[in-house]
């Protein structure tokens, strides 16, 4: 089974139309212009899809500023 980060990577990819290979744990809206407002909404929805998982703006605010973040939040929801 594929672990968190590459679930997530894949998700990203495909939300954002990008090559896999361009997410990283360094990645953010700053740096992958395609991230913007409307793809970060879908994202948060294929996400919770992905992971069988609810994110609230509330609690996801603060990780879903960067890959990583969404990485660390998954993964602390998961467990």
């Amino acid at each position: 089974m594929e672990n968190v980060q590459n679930r997530c990577a894949k998700v990203v990819s495909e939300v954002m139309d990008v090559n896999i290979e361009q997410i990283d744990l360094d990645t953010t809206p700053e740096n992958l212009d395609e991230w913007d407002s409307l793809t970060h909404v879908q994202l948060v929805i294929e996400l919770e899809k992905e992971f069988d998982i609810q994110i609230s703006p509330e609690e996801g605010i603060e990780y879903f500023t960067s890959f990583k973040g969404i990485v660390q939040f998954i993964s602390n929801k998961k467990s």
